[in-house]
């Protein structure tokens, strides 16, 4: 009987498989940069290892495959750095966005509704899939409670897949062809880094370690990133430390959140996927269009720029869509906060909401 921490069977074949895949990202990425891609390192890795997967390309007789692992060491990283964009100025201000806060309420039902309407007309899904397909959440959460209600949890997680990709494709090439380059085109990508002292690490390095492993205990959504963003803005609110990730595992972070991106499509038919990317294609536009009218209606209210509210309920996952604007240079704490209010608001308020308005009986518990 193996030993509980024995490595798998075929562990040298899925090590393979991994460095394939990073290879792929990482030639994806240099494409990306070198032909000027907002955000190139998360958007050129994630291209790469997308097409390779939906059309079955092999390297050695094998496809692209990352496990789960490298990203759930990378994406603290990213909320560690999301954390130090924090500053008591930023904290005092908080206060202010109570009203794209209330916004947050009407984008997500607004969204979930209208999204689930097309689903069920356009598209022929039946309930369940096509509504936990809707919700502006978590992809794991979504399929878990689809399934429960009796939907397709395969569907709705490719579907919501679809819809992450799309916008972190869409949104940061938009905003460099309306606005023209900023963040990470028009900064160099160690501009931000500082001399780390043992004591800097210390702190950035338990950020990220017990701040996950404490959000993860307690159930809150996105641990990963939450637990690392909150310790983290802690200490640099506090002044403990000023020190930032540096831009070197910042960058392999991006890295790897593309290319776990990516190659998730790998054993998905061509033609499935191509159905879900409709799906989403819709889902996006619609949201997008919902996050524009609600940021039109709150911009005379609030300080911060149109196009830091478009990205704080911009429809995609919370890790991308800080990272997008932690590249862009584009009100960090702003959005971040809002993504982290946005999943909790749709995780608790749309299993309440199928049971009063479509089905009494299902059972999502």
């Amino acid at each position: 009987m193996n030993a509980p921490w024995a490595l798998p069977a075929d562990w040298r074949v899925q090590a393979l498989q991994a460095l394939g895949t990073l290879a792929i990202a990482i030639i994806g990425a240099l494409i990306a940069r070198a032909i000027q891609l907002p955000l190139p390192w998360m958007i050129g890795a994630m291209l790469a290892t997308t097409l390779v997967a939906l059309f079955d390309l092999r390297i050695a007789g094998y496809g692209v495959r990352l496990p789960m692992a490298p990203r759930l060491v990378m994406v603290p990283v990213i909320g560690v750095m999301l954390g130090s964009g924090f500053s008591p100025e930023i904290v005092g201000q908080m206060a202010d966005w109570w009203a794209t806060m209330a916004g947050l309420l009407v984008f997500v039902a607004a969204s979930l509704f209208s999204v689930y309407t097309l689903n069920r007309r356009v598209f022929g899904l039946d309930k369940p899939t096509a509504y936990f397909s809707a919700i502006p959440g978590g992809v794991i959460e979504s399929a878990i409670l689809g399934e429960m209600a009796g939907g397709d949890g395969r569907t709705i997680s490719l579907i919501h897949f679809c819809r992450v990709l799309l916008a972190v494709l869409t949104i940061p090439i938009t905003m460099r062809l309306i606005f023209g380059p900023v963040g990470s085109v028009a900064i160099a990508p160690d501009a931000l880094d500082t001399a780390l002292s043992p004591s800097d690490v210390a702190l950035l390095i338990g950020a990220g370690v017990v701040g996950f492993v404490g959000a993860k205990r307690i159930g809150v959504p996105g641990a990963a990133i939450t637990g690392p963003m909150v310790l983290s803005a802690i200490v640099h609110v506090t002044g403990w430390t000023a020190a930032h990730p540096p831009s070197w595992l910042v960058i392999t972070a991006q890295l790897v959140m593309g290319a776990t991106l990516g190659s998730r499509f790998a054993g998905y038919a061509l033609s499935q996927a191509m159905q879900a990317m409709r799906a989403a294609l819709v889902t996006v536009v619609v949201m997008i269009t919902i996050a524009a009218l609600i940021a039109l209606i709150l911009r005379p209210f609030m300080a911060e720029s149109f196009t830091a509210m478009i990205l704080a309920y911009a429809p995609g996952g919370l890790a991308e869509m800080s990272l997008i604007a932690l590249s862009l240079n584009i009100g960090v704490a702003f959005v971040a906060t809002h993504h982290i209010a946005r999943i909790i608001i749709a995780m608790i308020g749309a299993p309440i909401a199928y049971r009063l308005f479509i089905d009494r009986t299902a059972k999502l518990t």
